[in-house]
């Protein structure tokens, strides 16, 4: 018999194994999954105000949920209301990515939650988030419980505001105008009109999502009205007028509220506004003429870099914007209590024509004395973004902006001109500088190329201090403000190393500074560079005698060497140039060894979380707050 071939018997055997397969596709009936699915342990809803959600799957005790954009480009704003069918522990799960970003669904404080029906509000924390699911035991039968993205701000909650101050003789409520939909937007007013004071208008909400700004404003607002010393002082200059909730359609409907089509509310502010919050806004300001305009945001959800305060708008509109803004800056940052998120940091950018946003719309009106975006972020790790303590954060701005000298475009200092004064006598212009053709063939020359037109005319001042180095003080974003008051000249250039800065070191010289801080090493040590680290010191010890040439007296301020957690098996010979490093300032008094790898790392040796971005490099505002410190420290006391 060939192996192809059946016997009698065998053909028997396989009919009636045919017929058993069709009896029993017969006899038990096919069953769809969703008959085989477990019932739901908890029913969701988004029905009320501030709610959304879309639910792609609830079965058993697992229910899968994503934001609903209801037609609108990605975002993060999620809202709703579980009610369990049972007691038992239930599983909400988002899709790995939301807005771009891995489980960018979630932030750092885990999701807000509310077991009132959304009266008050906590943060839940991170014990129950794994990736992009958080999980949640409900004790009974019936429970009820709110989850969220961030801790909502509705109109329920402007109302208790103005409840609380019915009485507030410093407070007139109106209608600024009526929403597409048919509700009405407040407009506040505090203070009272005067020929010796100055209207501010600050907004929130023209993104409908960024709640947590809401409770920063509402603070600034609540100072202002106040008896306080810095409520009353506030009143003696400024009149105040406030749209809390500009967009309080997308706030009571919980849309998104971002990037909205054809465009947002805050990209409403062009020649032609089709929302009539803007059109109406547009309008007060040509009956009211406002001097100042602080809008009030939220920036992106887990972003390393939107976990602090910043500012940003239009550097140079008004004249005086930057200085006005940094000094305001200032005054808040002394007045945050310690829990407060880092900053806030000075972003503002320059810009040649208006954008359609509210800092810029007003930004380029004449006579405008300020105009900034303050963006507050939403839970960053570490810091406390609940209600009360961020109407805290908001009674500290409004103390800031009493305490800040805001200089006016058309407004003459005799202090400022006495300080250009002295620079210019103190210090020199830089001539062009000509490059060798090495320079010239360097990977940087146009990075060096650009800065020397930048640098054309420049006054340089003994107290300016030049910080070189490679993508670490590239990206330091807010260093100038971070070290305020001292003045820097920032020169990073990104993949450097210690033999480029050799190679343009005449560039360098050229500033004359007294003061320089350097960092290097981390591509020569750390990177794809085989540099022994005896080699890395000497071309260190190179630069200084270089330098000292022509400068005996400057100092310089070696950073060691970052620790990164995708250069950690690296570490151990980039250590070894921070000993040597560290030697060689022992050898010199006019050298400083300024140590920012201890505070980066726990007494274990492990890099602190939080200081690194995802690239596993480049650092996150945290980490550049450790660096704030030492480098700080060392450049305001003298060495003993």
């Amino acid at each position: 018999m060939t192996p192809f071939s059946f016997s009698a018997n065998d053909s028997a055997r396989r009919l009636l194994l045919v017929a058993i397969m069709v009896a029993g596709t017969t006899l038990v009936p096919s069953r769809s999954p969703a008959d085989t699915d477990p019932p739901a342990a908890v029913a969701i809803t988004s029905d009320f105000p501030g709610g959304n959600v879309k639910v792609t799957r609830n079965q058993g005790s697992r229910v899968h949920v994503e934001p609903d954009l209801r037609g609108g480009r990605p975002w993060f704003y999620w809202c709703f209301e579980a009610t369990a069918e049972k007691p038992g522990r239930v599983d909400f799960t988002f899709p790995a990515k939301v807005a771009g970003f891995s489980n960018g669904a979630i932030g750092f404080q885990g999701p807000a939650i509310s077991r009132d029906q959304g009266l008050t509000w906590k943060w839940m924390g991170t014990e129950q988030v794994d990736g992009s699911t958080f999980s949640y035991d409900f004790s009974v039968e019936g429970e009820r419980v709110r989850f969220a993205v961030t801790i909502p701000y509705v109109h329920r909650d402007l109302q208790a505001l103005l409840e609380r101050n019915a009485s507030n003789p410093h407070l007139m409520t109106s209608v600024l105008t009526t929403s597409r939909h048919g509700r009405q937007v407040e407009l506040l007013r505090i203070g009272a009109p005067g020929p010796n004071v100055m209207p501010v208008l600050v907004t929130g909400r023209h993104h409908a999502a960024e709640s947590i700004a809401s409770y920063v404003l509402e603070g600034f607002l609540q100072e202002a009205m106040s008896e306080s010393p810095s409520g009353q002082a506030f009143r003696e200059k400024y009149l105040l007028y406030a749209v809390p909730l500009v967009d309080r359609d997308g706030v009571e409907e919980g849309d998104q509220g971002k990037n909205r089509r054809p465009h947002d509310h805050n990209r409403d502010y062009g020649e032609t506004s089709i929302y009539p919050e803007i059109q109406a806004i547009k309008q007060l300001d040509r009956e009211v003429d406002f001097r100042f305009a602080l809008d009030f945001h939220c920036p992106t959800l887990v972003m390393n870099d939107h976990q602090v305060m910043y500012f940003v708008g239009p550097k140079e509109h008004p004249q005086h914007n930057f200085e006005n803004v940094s000094e305001f800056a200032g005054w808040i940052k002394k007045g945050l209590p310690a829990a407060a998120p880092v900053g806030p940091y000075v972003w503002l950018k320059p810009a040649t024509t208006p954008a359609p946003m509210n800092s810029n719309y007003f930004g380029y009106q004449a006579g405008t004395v300020m105009a900034a975006t303050l963006e507050i972020p939403f839970a960053p790790p570490g810091k406390q973004t609940d209600p009360a303590s961020c109407r805290k954060y908001g009674q500290a701005i409004l103390a800031a902006w009493v305490a800040t000298h805001f200089r006016a475009a058309d407004e003459t200092s005799t202090t400022v001109a006495a300080e250009a004064k002295d620079r210019q006598t103190a210090g020199a212009e830089l001539p062009m500088f000509n490059f060798s053709e090495p320079q010239k063939a360097g990977k940087f020359y146009a990075t060096f190329k650009k800065w020397d037109q930048e640098d054309r005319g420049r006054v340089v001042t003994p107290d300016e201090v030049l910080v070189i180095g490679s993508s670490s003080i590239r990206g330091w974003r807010s260093m100038s403000d971070d070290l305020s008051p001292i003045r820097v000249l920032q020169r990073g250039f990104g993949g450097s190393r210690m033999q480029d800065v050799l190679l343009y070191q005449d560039f360098f010289r050229r500033y004359g500074a007294k003061r320089i801080v350097i960092y290097e090493g981390d591509n020569d040590l750390g990177g794809s560079s085989d540099l022994d680290p005896a080699t890395f010191i000497a071309q260190c010890r190179e630069f200084v005698d270089f330098v000292r040439k022509t400068s005996p007296e400057t100092e310089f301020y070696f950073i060691s060497i970052k620790p990164s957690t995708a250069r950690m098996s690296k570490w151990p010979r980039m250590k070894q140039g921070n000993q040597l490093l560290q030697a060689l300032a022992s050898a010199d008094k006019r050298i400083y060894y300024v140590d920012v790898a201890s505070v980066m790392l726990q007494d274990d040796g492990v890099l602190r979380d939080g200081l690194i971005g995802e690239d596993g490099v480049h650092m996150t505002p945290a980490g550049y707050a450790r660096w704030t410190e030492a480098v700080r420290s060392h450049l305001i006391r003298a060495k003993e």
